[in-house]
C-alpha cells in the first residue's frame, strides 16, 4: 500500500514559505531592505519597475558575501543571525529568518552580486524558481545587489490577486517610509520607473520624519522622550489642532522594528481625549526600546504583531510619556471662559440683539460647500418635472410623499389655534416646551392643521412628518450620495466648473502623497480642480471646483487623498468612482452640523433626484421611514 504522507518536493515547500513570507511586492522591499541593514549597508538604493512587477531591486554598501555565502543564503533555514535556541529571545537583527530569499527565488527569478570589500572580484548567482542557473565571479562594488525579477511569474494565482500598480506601489512606498523612519543614519533612495521619489540623507530623527512626512508635518510635531528601567520611549506626537480624520500617520517600532497594536495605539489615543474631535486621529511617530527577552516578535510571520511580557506596564508608560508631552508644549487646551457650544445652538444665542421688521436674515451657511443645496437640483442629473418645486410653493419631497402644506394665512377657520401656542411655535415646525406640558397640547402640535416641516434631531438625523408616518434622513449619508452622483456626472462629463484663483498656491506634500496626487490628476482636474505639478513634491492649485472655493486649498486637497487612501481597492469599483466618492466623503456636510430649515428642505430634494437615492455610496441607508402602525405597536402594553 502507498504511504499516504509525502515529503514535498523542495520547489513546493519554498513556494509554502513564500506564501507566508512574500506577499506582494512591498514584502520582497522589507526583507532585502533588512538585510541590507542587518548587513552594516550606511547607503541603500531601492529600485522598482512597474510596481514592482517587473522589476525589484535593492542595492546597498553592506559587508557583502564570498562566494560560498552566496550560495547558501539561497537555502532554506540558512541564516547568519541564529545559531542555538536561545538567540530567538534575543535577536535585535532584522532579517533572521532563513528562508526569506529561498521563498523569494522560489517565486521569482533573482540574480544577486555581492563583493567583500578586501576580495578582488564579486560573485553573481542567478536562481529561477528555486533552481540555481549560474554561479560564478563578477565586478561588482563592494556590497550586495538583488535584483527581483517577474515576481509570481510561474505562480499565476497569486500574481492575479496583486492590486493595481498604483496600489501596489503605495504598499512599496509604506513598507519604505517605515523603514526610513526608523533608520535616520543610513542614506535611503526609492526610484520607480526612473523617477526619483525619495532621497533621503543620514540626518536627526526630527529632520527624517519631516522628510517622509513632508515639510508641513515639522509645525505639527511635538517631541515625546520618557526613559524607565523597563522601557524607553522616544519619538513625536502631532499637535491637537492637527489631527486628521483618516489613520494612516501613525507609526510604533520597537527595538528598531515596525509593528501594530490596538491597545497601545489606545493609550496614545486617550491622551488626546477632550482634545480633538470624536473619530479624529493625530500623528504619532513613536520609539520603543525595551529587553529583547521581554517580547515575542514571532506572533505572527511578518512580524508586524508583538506580544509584550507586561502588556499593562507598557501601556502605562507609553500614555503618561504622550501626557507629559502634551502638556509640557502647551497643547493641552487653554483654560479660558468659552461658551459651552451646546448653548450656542439656543435661539437665544443666534438671535441679533437687535432686530428690524422687515429684515431678511442670510441663508445660513451650513451648506456653502460644493453640491450646495441651493444649485437647483444640480445632483447629478436633472430634476424630474413632478419633483420641482411648483407654482403655489409647493415642496418636491411633498409631492413625493403626498404631504399637501397648507397656507397659514388662507384659511383662519381651519388654523385656529390659541394665541399662547402661536407664541409659542418654533420657526422650524417643532414645538416649544411650553406646547409640551400636556398630552392635548402635543397632540394638536403635530395635528394635521399643521404644515409638515422637517426638524432636526441632534444635528445629525432629519425627521419629517409623512402621510404614511415618519420620514428619517441620515444628513451626511444623504449628501454623500447627491454629491456622489453629481461628480460621477462631471467625470462622464470630462469637464467640471473651474473657479480660478487670485493668487494660486503651492502645496507640498510627501512623496508618497504626491505620487497618489501626480495618478489621481486627470480624473481630480475633471471634476473642476485645476492642479498642476511644480517639481517632485509640490503642486501649484490654480483652481477649485466653483462649488468648492470656501474651503481651504490646501484642506481639501489633504482630504481628499485621505478620503481616496481610506477606500483602499474595492473589487469592481473603477478609480473614477473612487475619486467621485472620495470627493463626497471631503465635502459632505458633517454630523453634528445645524441645518436651517431651507437647507433642510433642498437636503430631502436633491436625495430625491438622485438615481439611487436610498443608499450612500458605500451601502448606508440614506433614509428610513417609520409606519404609523409601527410607531401606535411602540405605545402598546407589552405583556
Amino acid at each position: 500500500m502507498t504511504a499516504l504522507i509525502q515529503r514535498l518536493p523542495e520547489a513546493i515547500a519554498n513556494q509554502i514559505a513564500a506564501g507566508e513570507v512574500v506577499q506582494r511586492p512591498s514584502s520582497v522591499i522589507k526583507e532585502l531592505v533588512e538585510n541590507a541593514l542587518d548587513a552594516g549597508a550606511t547607503v541603500v538604493r531601492v529600485l522598482v519597475r512597474d510596481s514592482g512587477k517587473a522589476l525589484l531591486q535593492v542595492v546597498d554598501n553592506g559587508s557583502g558575501m564570498g562566494p560560498e555565502d552566496a550560495r547558501l543564503c539561497f537555502e532554506r533555514h540558512a541564516t547568519s543571525k541564529i545559531s542555538r535556541i536561545e538567540d530567538l529571545f534575543t535577536l535585535r537583527t532584522m532579517g533572521f529568518r532563513g528562508e526569506a530569499l529561498a521563498a523569494i527565488s522560489s517565486v521569482a527569478k533573482v540574480e544577486l552580486r555581492t563583493r567583500r570589500a578586501d576580495d578582488e572580484t564579486g560573485w553573481r548567482v542567478l536562481v529561477d524558481a528555486s533552481k540555481v542557473l549560474l554561479e560564478e565571479p563578477c565586478e561588482a562594488p563592494f556590497g550586495t545587489s538583488v535584483s527581483v525579477q517577474h515576481l509570481f511569474y510561474n505562480v499565476p494565482a497569486r500574481r492575479n490577486f496583486l492590486r493595481s500598480g498604483n496600489a501596489e506601489m503605495r504598499r512599496i512606498v509604506d513598507e519604505f517610509q517605515r523603514l526610513a523612519l526608523v533608520n535616520p543614519d543610513v542614506h535611503l533612495t526609492l526610484d520607480h520607473n526612473g523617477v526619483e521619489m525619495y532621497n533621503l540623507k543620514p540626518a536627526n530623527a526630527r529632520q527624517r520624519v519631516v522628510a517622509v512626512l513632508g515639510k508641513p508635518s515639522n509645525e505639527r510635531l511635538v517631541p515625546v522622550s520618557e526613559q524607565t528601567p523597563m522601557l524607553t520611549v522616544e519619538g513625536f506626537v502631532g499637535k491637537p489642532d492637527s489631527v486628521r480624520k483618516l489613520r494612516g500617520e501613525q507609526y510604533f517600532f520597537l527595538n528598531g522594528r515596525f509593528f501594530r497594536s490596538s491597545y497601545l495605539h489606545h493609550a496614545v489615543q486617550s491622551c488626546y481625549e477632550k482634545l480633538i474631535p470624536e473619530k479624529h486621529y493625530p500623528l504619532y511617530v513613536l520609539f520603543l526600546e525595551v529587553d529583547p527577552a521581554q517580547v515575542d516578535v514571532n506572533v505572527h510571520p511578518t512580524k508586524e504583531e508583538i506580544r509584550f511580557e507586561d502588556e499593562r506596564a507598557v501601556y502605562a508608560i507609553l500614555q503618561a510619556a504622550v501626557r507629559h508631552a502634551l502638556s509640557r508644549f502647551s497643547a493641552t487646551p487653554t483654560l479660558d471662559f468659552d461658551v459651552d457650544p451646546d448653548m450656542v445652538d439656543l435661539e437665544a444665542f443666534r438671535r441679533p440683539l437687535r432686530s428690524v421688521e422687515g429684515d431678511v436674515q442670510p441663508m445660513p451657511t451650513a451648506l456653502r460647500t460644493p453640491g450646495r443645496l441651493g444649485q437647483g437640483g444640480d445632483y447629478g442629473q436633472p430634476m424630474p418635472a413632478s419633483m420641482r418645486r411648483g407654482a403655489g410653493g409647493t415642496q418636491p419631497w411633498e409631492a413625493l410623499f403626498e404631504v399637501a402644506a397648507r397656507e397659514r394665512a388662507g384659511d383662519a377657520e381651519s388654523e385656529r389655534v390659541p394665541e399662547r401656542e402661536r407664541s409659542g411655535r418654533e420657526v422650524n415646525g417643532g414645538p416649544s416646551p411650553e406646547r409640551l406640558t400636556g398630552v392635548s397640547e402635543t397632540a394638536e402640535a403635530f395635528s394635521d392643521g399643521d404644515t409638515a416641516e422637517p426638524y432636526q434631531l441632534h444635528g445629525r438625523f432629519i425627521l419629517c412628518p409623512i402621510k404614511s408616518g415618519l420620514l428619517m434622513l441620515d444628513q451626511r449619508a444623504a449628501h454623500e450620495r447627491i454629491l456622489y452622483e453629481k461628480y460621477l456626472q462631471r467625470l462622464e462629463a470630462g469637464a467640471g466648473s473651474c473657479q480660478r484663483q487670485l493668487f494660486p498656491q503651492t502645496i507640498d506634500l510627501s512623496p508618497g502623497d504626491a505620487e497618489l496626487l501626480r495618478s489621481l490628476m486627470p480624473a481630480v482636474n475633471s471634476l473642476g480642480f485645476d492642479v498642476q505639478p511644480f517639481g517632485p513634491h509640490s503642486f501649484v492649485l490654480h483652481g477649485l471646483p466653483a462649488d468648492c472655493t470656501e474651503m481651504d486649498e490646501k484642506l481639501a486637497v489633504d482630504e481628499l487623498l485621505e478620503a481616496f487612501r481610506s477606500l483602499g481597492e474595492v473589487p469592481g469599483l473603477a478609480p473614477r468612482d473612487r475619486v467621485a466618492r472620495s470627493l463626497a466623503k471631503t465635502y459632505a456636510i458633517p454630523a453634528g452640523r445645524k441645518l436651517g430649515l431651507a437647507e433642510m428642505r433642498e437636503l430631502i430634494d436633491g436625495l430625491f433626484a438622485c438615481m439611487v437615492p436610498y443608499s450612500s455610496p458605500d451601502g448606508n441607508l440614506t433614509c428610513v421611514t417609520l409606519g404609523l402602525s409601527e410607531l401606535a405597536a411602540r405605545f402598546k402594553k407589552r405583556s
